[in-house]
């Protein structure tokens, strides 16, 4: 199973020149620890309590980018909010953008090349093979359809959202409705009565952390 950061990965990868790449914007890197921080949060490591982010188990998670920014979190020993975080552990998970690049590489979604990454031709039996399972079928389908999501879903899309990728997963003719659906998915009116108010209060607070960060 791919984590929020992987799947925020995958969903933003650029080609250029037939070379896998991860954005360099602000955007990206702020929502990339904001899919860290989320992570954590659906590992049972951190909650958010009173709009402050606190470590409930440090317990390794056998992932090295969680486990570095959650050692981070638990060194501090103090209670930040969520902004704090956003911004004071982007600029190690911008340094790991690697590390990143090679689990993806590990579960066969891509392939090395003597000048970089490449899209594997044949994923690893464990990757997700059909359009079913595609990431940007699931959010368009998730948003176009309008049913309320999970918290995993809610947390993607309110990182898409938050790294401006609106134009780049919807048509024209669909961006109104998008738009309008994603703002209902970040305030919690679109996402399922089965999610906790505090999955929700940290959904909406880490995408307000990302846009107010850049």
């Amino acid at each position: 199973m791919l984590n929020l950061m992987e799947e925020l990965a995958l969903l933003v990868m650029q080609d250029e020149k037939g070379t896998l790449n991860l954005p360099r914007s602000d955007e990206f890197r702020y929502a990339l620890t904001g899919a860290l921080l989320l992570e954590l949060y659906f590992r049972k490591r951190i909650t958010l309590t009173d709009g402050v982010i606190q470590v409930i188990s440090a317990k390794t998670t056998g992932d090295a980018l969680l486990d570095d920014g959650l050692k981070e979190i638990v060194a501090l020993e103090k209670d930040k909010k969520t902004r704090y975080w956003v911004k004071n552990l982007a600029d190690n998970v911008n340094r790991k953008r690697d590390h990143l690049m090679d689990d993806l590489l590990e579960k066969g979604y891509l392939v090395k090349k003597k000048k970089g990454y490449r899209w594997s031709p044949k994923p690893a039996e464990s990757a997700e093979k059909s359009l079913e399972h595609d990431l940007r079928a699931k959010i368009r389908n998730a948003v176009l359809l309008g049913t309320k999501v999970n918290a995993r879903m809610a947390s993607l899309l309110s990182l898409t959202r938050a790294c401006g990728m609106t134009k780049d997963l919807f048509r024209d003719a669909e961006r109104k409705t998008a738009k309008q659906m994603l703002r209902q998915v970040v305030s919690g009116e679109q996402i399922s009565s089965k999610v906790s108010a505090t999955a929700k209060s940290l959904i909406g607070s880490i995408h307000d952390a990302v846009k107010a960060i850049t």
